[in-house]
């Protein structure tokens, strides 16, 4: 389990977003990486090139949505932080909270 947060998730966008669209073994950069008229590299450098404290709007021009969305897999908010599990699942702090509720609930029956 992790701590993912938007604030991370902002400040590593650039290099997720290579690790995503640029072949290591090739050395090319993939074509359906194509948007908002920028090639998968263009947008890469478009990225690394924000300063470090860069807003989620600023992101936003660059990549789709969804690059920066931090939603809970139970609520699906939006959140500034959420707990990760095992790679796939994602938790807010309130969700977090009701599931250790009904486990106190289940062991106290």
């Amino acid at each position: 389990m992790e701590l993912k947060s938007k604030r991370q998730m902002l400040a590593t966008i650039a290099d997720d977003w290579k690790e995503t669209h640029f072949s290591e073994k090739t050395g090319r950069w993939s074509e359906w990486g194509r948007l908002y008229g920028r090639t998968s590299e263009e947008t890469w450098l478009a990225l690394k090139a924000l300063p470090d404290n860069a807003t989620e709007k600023e992101v936003r021009a660059l990549v789709s949505p969804g690059w920066i969305e931090n939603k809970c897999d139970e609520c699906g908010n939006d959140v500034g932080e959420a707990v990760q599990f095992l790679y796939e699942y994602r938790f807010c702090a309130d969700c977090l909270r009701a599931a250790l509720a009904l486990i106190e609930a289940a062991a106290n029956a």
